[in-house]
């Protein structure tokens, strides 16, 4: 993932988040793909679906951490500023 951000650095925030995501869920798909190779192991959509859910709610914890990361950091230059 750190590859596709380097090669993505111009790009938008947004763009870069989706490109994680997508590529996040790609090798969630390929790990169900190579269990159906392992026996007694079953490669299920239903994993996929359980992991894609659990790669969105940490690029929106992610994106929070970001975002009050950056106005803790406004306000603080803010603040040294009126003194």
């Amino acid at each position: 993932m750190f590859t596709v951000l380097a090669f993505m650095r111009d790009k938008s925030r947004v763009k870069q988040y989706i490109m994680i995501f997508i590529g996040c869920v790609l090798y969630a798909c390929f790990d169900e793909f190579y269990q159906t190779f392992i026996p007694g192991r079953t490669g299920l959509l239903q994993d996929v679906l359980i992991d894609s859910i659990g790669i969105a709610l940490g690029l929106v914890l992610s994106i929070l951490s970001v975002e009050i990361g950056r106005a803790r950091k406004t306000r603080y230059a803010q603040y040294l500023l009126s003194l």
